[in-house]
């Protein structure tokens, strides 16, 4: 395998683990326009603290506890999909990332 094998196989892994699914445009609406476009129950956020949270980022960034709450959806939330587990990681961009993905490595 060549380098240019290695390379694109490596771009390969990085889009089938990793999913931009706000863009970074939306500024300090990233957050917002998630739960907004995303359901809670699938991100398990739907029960208990993560639930108030969900409801006080569809608020919007006027509300006081925007951020904290903002900031443990970042931590706590995560997607399953075909048996694979995802997980949210923000950047401006706000990326779902599968969990098996060594992202360390495009750093």
């Amino acid at each position: 395998m060549t380098e240019a094998d290695n390379v694109e196989a490596a771009f390969e892994n990085f889009e089938e683990a990793c999913r931009c699914i706000v863009d970074g445009s939306h500024g300090i609406y990233v957050p917002q326009t998630f739960v907004k476009k995303e359901s809670p129950t699938d991100w398990h956020c739907d029960e208990g603290g993560l639930a108030e949270c969900w409801d006080t980022v569809s608020e919007g960034p006027d509300n006081e506890d925007y951020w904290e709450c903002w900031d443990m959806i970042l931590v706590d939330a995560w997607f399953e999909e075909n048996r694979d587990r995802w997980t949210l990681f923000q950047d401006q961009d706000l990326f779902m990332i599968r969990d098996d993905f060594d992202w360390t490595t495009w750093l």
